[in-house]
């Protein structure tokens, strides 16, 4: 019987970690032992000896790592997060002509400086210490785990959803 119990429970952290496995490579991230992502997630999250997850790799890159193995939910930003993507969303997308939709490259592009709106002036505002009423918001390390945040967050967007990958690839 303890065998048995032990099987299961390594079935479930098998199945655990293949979900995170496939959220991560949903994301974009890299988890090979080879890729930066893994060797920066186990820099940050217990030395060497420390194999981070799947769900570690991925927090870390999307930047939304949190302590003490809290858990996030990357689908749905609250608080201040989900206000500057709906500051990024109506400055960058909100008011695109209709054509500037049938075309990847034209929305990644508007992704792309939304991006680096989102990153430079929005992010990196919560972490400066001369701007203390800032909000902490997350940082993405990728202009792909951004974009695919804004793929969810728009109704503009959200409908080509299932296109993402194939979009983000020709823009790419």
């Amino acid at each position: 019987q303890a065998q048995a119990q032990a099987q299961a429970q390594a079935q479930a952290q098998a199945q655990a970690q293949a979900q995170a496995q496939a959220a991560a490579e949903a994301a974009g991230v890299n988890t090979h032992p080879a890729s930066p992502e893994f060797a920066y997630a186990q820099a940050t999250s217990g030395g060497n000896n420390h194999m981070p997850t799947a769900d570690e790799i991925l927090a870390i890159s999307m930047g939304t790592a949190v302590a003490d193995g809290a858990e996030i939910d990357d689908d749905a930003p609250s608080g201040a997060a989900e206000e500057a993507l709906e500051d990024v969303h109506t400055r960058f997308i909100l008011n695109l002509p209709d054509e500037e939709f049938e075309s990847a490259d034209r929305i990644f592009f508007q992704l792309e400086q939304a991006y680096w709106y989102y990153e430079d002036l929005l992010a990196d505002a919560g972490d400066d210490p001369e701007q203390p009423d800032m909000p902490k918001i997350p940082h993405y390390k990728s202009l792909h785990a951004f974009s695919k945040v804004m793929f969810k967050f728009s109704p503009l967007l959200e409908p080509m959803l299932p296109s993402f990958d194939a979009m983000y690839f020709a823009f790419s």
